[in-house]
């Protein structure tokens, strides 16, 4: 079934990434179009004192001068321009917005629209500034119901695909999105079952559910880990098995665990260099 992807680009090495992941997937699989978004968070002074207030306090959007917003414009349309003549190229066509507004605000608006969102794993400011960036993308996990593929410098292709299995709805929904980029891609795929101790693992079958719901044709393999911390064994399972990405939901199967699931989520983008496939 097409799917609609959202890409959000703001310039940076890691949006370049992305967009090279996108043009990627929109060639190779069945997907219903390519949206790219891009979003301008300076505005020109409205001559409302209170309503320009928080962005002369430093709130997105920030408050500037007519010419230096033309000038954010211009950029803007220009790399969307590039964008639009690179697909083309490649025989290609795609949608192309820009939009005005705080940037995670602006992308949780749009992103009711489609099934995938694909982003930098960080962004502009994390480029200029290493170490305050990525405030965009947590804001973004939090609050958009699609799925998201955040995408590191080096990850303009999919290779082969790790997935965080717990047996959880969540779980299940992750391996449902991902199964057609499997299929479509004949991506070999590595299962991960943390376990929190050595009795649990050697009594889970949890991971015997995951090849009833992948294409029969997919090279499969498993593998169960014993870690007090889901965040860091899931990390260092995906990294020593060689994956390009790892798809996890954002939630696990009780409410311990779906804080413990949610955390590690975010955990996975600020500390691993993968493609991060999170299934809402």
């Amino acid at each position: 079934m097409p799917f609609q992807m959202l890409l959000c680009v703001d310039g940076s090495p890691y949006s370049e990434a992305a967009s090279r992941l996108a043009l990627e997937l929109l060639a190779r699989v069945d997907a219903g179009g390519l949206t790219v978004l891009h979003v301008v968070n300076v505005v020109a002074p409205s001559g409302n004192l209170l309503k320009d207030l928080p962005g002369h306090l430093g709130f997105e959007p920030a408050i500037v001068s007519a010419e230096v917003g033309e000038q954010h414009d211009a950029l803007g349309r220009s790399m969307l321009n590039a964008l639009k003549l690179d697909a083309q190229q490649r025989g290609l066509e795609i949608t192309t917005v820009l939009e005005h507004g705080a940037v995670a605000e602006r992308i949780a608006h749009w992103a009711g629209r489609f099934d995938v969102v694909l982003m930098g794993i960080r962004g502009e400011t994390e480029a200029r500034y290493p170490g305050q960036g990525g405030g965009s993308v947590h804001a973004v996990l939090s609050n958009v119901a699609a799925t998201v593929l955040l995408v590191p410098v080096g990850g303009t292709t999919l290779k082969s695909l790790a997935v965080a299995y717990d047996g959880s709805p969540a779980s299940r929904h992750a391996l449902a999105i991902v199964s057609p980029l499997v299929d479509a891609l004949s991506l070999p795929v590595h299962a991960i079952y943390v376990a929190q101790d050595q009795e649990q693992a050697e009594s889970s079958q949890v991971l015997d559910e995951v090849a009833a719901q992948l294409p029969s044709h997919v090279v499969l393999t498993r593998e169960i880990i014993v870690s007090p911390s889901v965040h860091q064994g899931l990390a260092d399972a995906a990294t020593a098995s060689s994956c390009s990405a790892l798809a996890l939901g954002f939630r696990g199967n009780h409410p311990i665990k779906d804080f413990v699931y949610g955390s590690a989520s975010e955990y996975l983008v600020s500390k691993t260099n993968l493609i991060v496939l999170i299934a809402h």
